[in-house]
């Protein structure tokens, strides 16, 4: 999906669950569109929590076949 598109479902999203507490997890890499859509729907962002994983992997469906 486009930037500009997923902005937009965000954004509407957001608008119809006005006065709601939500937890968002996403990719680091589309906090804009999240906190710029959060903000447009007038949501308050109180917190941002980064999980930090001990050790490094990859999920099975990523590895190359051997």
């Amino acid at each position: 999906m486009e930037d500009g598109a997923f902005f937009d479902f965000l954004r509407a999203a957001y608008i119809n669950m006005a006065e709601a507490a939500i937890y968002i997890f996403h990719a680091d890499t589309e906090t804009v569109n999240f906190r710029t859509a959060m903000k447009a729907a007038c949501f308050k962002i109180a917190e941002c929590q980064i999980w930090l994983k001990n050790a490094f992997f990859i999920v099975y469906m990523y590895q190359q076949p051997t």
